[in-house]
């Protein structure tokens, strides 16, 4: 099982805590923006597509995952979403195919992140919304819950680190920068941000 299936599945109250105001805040960001169309970019075993397709119905959500396990299992276990395989480099989709594109918890896996705001900007149609760990204190606290220690903290495929102006600058290089927020205890950045009118 891939770590985010064991983050989402084991029975630990803080974890659960964690993510449920991590996920209330992402709720209330989406809630606010008037969109119809989402799509969750590298979505994994689909738990948040699942929850936020629930408490939205109104709105059309669909998933992208590259993991083949991954995208079996989230039809197992969350057999309403509609989840594509395809790589967050090149997705299978039009120009401004969704109205809000979401890729939480990717773009610290990837060599090239600067490739994938491209290609998210690309399918985006106004907004996307982006979350990665807030580093250092991401680390930190890994390290002070004595997990990852041979690694200072850092998790398994983390190939990128991030401070809140770090990920800000990175994504004023492809996006105009609506806000930047903290969730779930410094845990995660939540970037929403709205693309550019010009050179879209």
């Amino acid at each position: 099982m891939t770590d985010n299936y064991k983050k989402y599945t084991k029975r630990n109250p803080f974890r659960k805590l964690i993510l449920g105001g991590f996920h209330a805040k992402v709720e209330m960001i989406i809630g606010n923006l008037g969109v119809s169309s989402v799509l969750d970019a590298g979505c994994g075993e689909g738990f948040t597509l699942s929850r936020l397709q629930a408490r939205m119905p109104t709105k059309r959500f669909e998933g992208l995952e590259y993991s083949e396990s991954a995208i079996s299992l989230a039809k197992t276990i969350h057999s309403d979403i509609a989840i594509t395989r395809g790589d967050v480099y090149a997705m299978p989709y039009v120009d401004d195919a969704f109205d809000l594109v979401l890729c939480f918890e990717v773009l610290e896996h990837l060599d090239n992140p600067a490739r994938a705001l491209r290609e998210l900007k690309r399918v985006a149609r106004r907004y996307c919304l982006i979350t990665v760990p807030n580093e250092p204190y991401f680390q930190m606290i890994h390290l002070l819950a004595g997990k990852n220690i041979r690694r200072w903290g850092n998790d398994r495929g983390h190939v990128q680190h991030w401070s809140m102006n770090g990920i800000r600058k990175l994504m004023e290089t492809e996006f105009e920068v609506l806000e930047v927020r903290i969730a779930a205890l410094f845990w995660t950045v939540v970037l929403v941000v709205k693309l550019l009118i010009l050179g879209c």
